[in-house]
């Protein structure tokens, strides 16, 4: 029995299958960041316009106590518990503040943050797509990868400062309700800020390699 010749075809088609499953994964992966963009997009849009069919808003907030002996007392307040009881809640705890009516500009304003972080993931995924299409077309740098990464860079950043949009539109709207002496704005969305930014920073400088790896590749050809 030749070992050797059904080693190599065992070998051979091993790597046939390496072959022809790597493709099928890109497929699925374009297919999911395509579908996360459309999603991520639709929701942007989708979120402001079903607000301004509301006659109010809800805020996320926290109370705006520091004194811990003050706190059951507030919570009371707010919550309308009987006298007597108590509910024995931290003050970090983020509550939902309904507001029964706004002008629909506040309105607009209070779902800003969420529209503009599914605006960035929209973006941000298209951006992924467009560039793993170009590696998977043999062409990593492509002279648009540069100017991709770059957006991509500014989309992350502007994704992570949604928690301090969202502060101040939540502080503007609690400002129109008369509210802003015992609430505070609790964002919804937080992220290590500083980790953001060095992935942004990361970003530009891939960018930049593209761009170099482009002039390159444009010399050599050249040269042919």
């Amino acid at each position: 029995m030749d070992t050797t010749a059904n080693g190599g075809s065992t070998g051979a088609a091993a790597q046939g299958d390496e072959r022809s499953l790597r493709p099928r994964l890109v497929r699925v992966v374009s297919g999911l960041l395509g579908l996360c963009a459309t999603v991520c997009g639709v929701a942007a849009v989708a979120v402001p316009v079903n607000q301004l069919t509301q006659p109010g808003a809800e805020l996320s907030v926290k109370l705006a106590i520091t004194d811990p002996d003050r706190t059951a007392a507030a919570v009371r307040a707010l919550a309308k518990v009987p006298d007597g009881t108590y509910l024995n809640t931290p003050l970090t705890t983020t509550f939902p503040f309904h507001i029964s009516e706004l002008p629909w500009h506040l309105r607009l304003l209070s779902e800003l943050p969420a529209s503009l972080h599914w605006l960035c993931l929209a973006i941000g995924s298209l951006l992924v797509l467009r560039i793993l299409d170009s590696f998977v077309d043999g062409s990593p740098f492509d002279v648009r990868n540069p100017r991709r990464v770059t957006w991509l860079a500014a989309a992350v950043a502007v994704a992570n400062l949604v928690p301090l949009v969202e502060v101040g539109t939540t502080q503007t709207v609690l400002r129109f309700a008369g509210a802003t002496g015992s609430l505070l704005p609790s964002p919804t969305v937080e992220g290590p800020l500083l980790w953001a930014l060095i992935g942004s920073v990361v970003l530009l400088g891939l960018a930049e390699t593209f761009r170099s790896g482009g002039r390159l590749t444009r010399d050599v050809e050249g040269l042919v």
